[in-house]
């Protein structure tokens, strides 16, 4: 899962994926070029705006004693990091 590494670490973890894929038949006319699919499975930020959290921003839980650091990243920084990996959206939900 993305949610446990840095920005930089996910758009080298992405563009490296990308390096290895089969190309495809066609292209989204980008100067990167499109190779085959990556699905991504993320969280995104849970807390409704209503109820003090902002679905348009990162969020980070800290861990109690022995837990996790979680990260969720927003909609548009998942796609910022997916365009800097020069990869394309094809479809989102």
């Amino acid at each position: 899962t993305l949610q446990y590494l840095i920005d930089a670490d996910v758009v080298n973890l992405l563009a490296r994926l990308r390096s290895v894929l089969s190309p495809r038949s066609y292209s989204h006319g980008s100067a990167c070029g499109q190779p085959g699919i990556i699905i991504l499975k993320e969280n995104r930020p849970h807390m409704a705006p209503g109820l003090g959290g902002d679905q348009t921003r990162f969020q980070m839980d800290t861990p109690k004693v022995g837990g996790r650091f979680d990260i969720t990243r927003s909609d548009a920084h998942f796609a910022a990091l997916i365009e800097l990996a020069c990869l394309v959206i094809e479809h989102f939900e």
